[in-house]
């Protein structure tokens, strides 16, 4: 029997939850799929999704303090991934590095500048880090859509 397109669409959602939870490479960690879900009677939900268990039918996440959530798929619409905007966060930390070659090379030309763009390096490091959570710094991607296949 050939599976239904319902079965298809969670089969892709499924697929989709195990490339974005995948360790890069096995040598990192991955970062954890923040989702935001809509449910069908319009509920926004926002938690860290681990895997999407098609045969019991739920999204198995956790929310704050790790507290388990169990989600009927039945009862899921529409679920976005955060994503980062990764131009934004090269940015914030090539700025500093430019602003302190640039300074380094006014205050002492050659090993100035090399000096002052590794410290702007270190400190766009930090201030990157720092911003990292910051709402302009992430996207919402869809990436499950009960209605229609999402590629």
């Amino acid at each position: 029997m050939a599976p239904s397109l319902e079965q298809l669409r969670l089969e892709q959602f499924a697929d989709a939850v195990e490339r974005a939870v995948a360790r890069p490479l096995h040598l990192f960690d991955p970062e954890p799929l923040v989702a935001r879900i809509l449910t069908k009677n319009g509920h926004e939900i926002d938690f860290t999704v681990h895997e999407v268990d098609i045969d019991g039918g739920q999204l198995v996440g956790s929310g704050l303090g790790n507290q388990p959530i169990h989600l009927p798929l039945g009862n899921v619409r529409t679920v976005w991934r955060r994503r980062s905007r990764t131009g934004r966060s090269v940015a914030v930390w090539l700025s500093p590095m430019l602003a302190g070659a640039i300074a380094g090379a006014v205050v002492a030309s050659g090993i100035g500048a090399v000096v002052g763009g590794l410290l702007g390096a270190i400190v766009g490091a930090l201030a990157a880090r720092i911003v990292h959570n910051w709402r302009g710094m992430w996207e919402w991607e869809q990436l499950y859509d009960a209605a229609r296949i999402v590629t």
